[in-house]
């Protein structure tokens, strides 16, 4: 398994690979996972290395970030990062590192820098060049006969692509976005985006198999590459870790709450606040709002909504928890909350949503009428969609009651997506 998010990082690019290796393993699958000597953006959770079994073994490859931080770290300087520091610089889901290195104009050229020529095809170029000789040692004195990649980042497809011709061994590549389609994904610099574009293509020709965490991509990737209906990319998505769903317990609140889990982005705008402050004013003044995410992050995108809604009694920020306690808070709520709008991210599989899904808790959500956020939840028969006030007021009043279906939401946890890979993998052994 080759990915630079892993244990005991915890956001949620770790999650996919975590729990595959962890479930595959159980099942007596020797995995060897290669990942980053060094985390430099992300809180860490010891207990998620601690809960992989011993068939799951972690080599921790050097890497040094291409930035000025990365440099004098490598050189003997102070520990400069985020865990280190809790800098509350923005760090993008999809590993996109930007370094505090000042403000202002310099901020900007330095920024400019990185993206137009360090950056190339990521962040994470320099720890792939030295994988991919150590992953090629790996395979000969393991005997190992499989390989896969999980992507963001882009750099995690040059090994994939090395270790298929170089070794002769299988390769599942799995995708968690369809890369270049999403802006986030993209470099602004032309010509490291030719290079990303270059590496999505080519694993989507080479790799032996292909898969996505949303069925969308498969309409996605023929429009952008022309795939042949041969090329199918197989959907599997995310599952919740059945440990964690045995016997939970909800948090015991003194107040009825909904609750939203993550990052909040810019381009949800506030307008599922204007619609939860009429929620508020016409029926349930002690409803609260719980968002549980990066405080540094959630609390500057939504403080100007909270204030100019008069929702500072109504609206609660947590920071980053461990998975386990924010699944206590999910089953503790009324429902969750998916707001990515009614025109973005129709494409995706959201990681909150697929633990909602697999936790069968209903799901307010405020998506596009033509998403694959719609498409899972109405299968689940968990969603409320939310066009006003009225649709949130009739949920909770009861009149319009939502039964999520308990075998289909059993797609949504580790085991049932193990399942679904291992039968991949097995495929190909043969």
């Amino acid at each position: 398994m080759i990915t630079p998010f892993f244990a005991p990082q915890s956001h949620a690019a770790v999650f996919r690979a975590h729990k595959l290796s962890k479930y595959l393993a159980r099942k007596g699958w020797q995995v060897h996972v290669v990942t980053v000597g060094t985390n430099y953006n992300y809180n860490e959770d010891e207990s998620l290395a601690h809960e992989l079994p011993e068939k799951v073994v972690i080599h921790r490859v050097k890497y040094v970030e291409p930035t000025l931080r990365g440099l004098r770290m490598a050189f003997g300087g102070r520990d400069r990062t985020y865990r280190s520091t809790k800098s509350p610089t923005p760090v993008a889901p999809s590993g996109e590192l930007i370094s505090s290195t000042g403000s202002g104009l310099w901020q900007k050229f330095y920024k400019k820098i990185l993206f137009s020529f360090f950056y190339d095809p990521d962040p994470y170029w320099t720890w792939a060049n030295s994988a991919k000789s150590y992953c090629a040692n790996l395979v000969a004195s393991q005997k190992i006969n499989l390989v896969y990649t999980t992507s963001m980042p882009y750099s995690t497809l040059k090994i994939g692509s090395y270790l298929k011709k170089k070794c002769n061994i299988k390769w599942v590549a799995d995708f968690r976005d369809p890369l270049t389609y999403n802006y986030r994904n993209v470099a602004s610099s032309a010509r490291v985006l030719f290079h990303q574009k270059n590496l999505e293509k080519m694993a989507l020709e080479t790799a032996d198999v292909v898969t996505g965490l949303s069925s969308s991509y498969n309409l996605i990737y023929r429009d952008m590459y022309g795939l042949s209906e041969e090329r199918e990319v197989f959907f599997i998505p995310t599952g919740v870790d059945d440990d964690y769903v045995k016997g939970i317990s909800p948090i015991k609140m003194e107040y009825p709450y909904i609750v939203f889990v993550g990052e909040y982005l810019k381009e949800y705008g506030d307008a599922f606040f204007k619609i939860f402050s009429d929620v508020v004013k016409k029926d349930h003044s002690n409803l609260k709002f719980l968002m549980i995410g990066n405080m540094s992050i959630n609390s500057r995108l939504v403080a100007n909504a909270i204030t100019n809604l008069g929702l500072s009694d109504s609206v609660i920020l947590k920071d980053h928890m461990p998975q386990k306690e924010v699944y206590r808070y999910v089953v503790g709520a009324k429902a969750a909350v998916l707001l990515s709008g009614k025109s973005s991210y129709w494409w995706t599989n959201f990681a909150k949503l697929t633990d909602y899904i697999g936790l069968k808790v209903p799901v307010i959500a405020f998506v596009p009428q033509i998403s694959e956020a719609r498409k899972e939840l109405t299968r689940a028969k968990s969603g409320i969609f939310v066009d006003s006030a009225e649709d949130i007021l009739s949920f909770l009043r009861g009149t319009g009651p939502v039964t999520p279906d308990a075998k289909y939401c059993e797609k949504y946890l580790a085991s049932s997506m193990c399942e679904s890979f291992e039968k991949i993998f097995l495929d190909l052994s043969r």
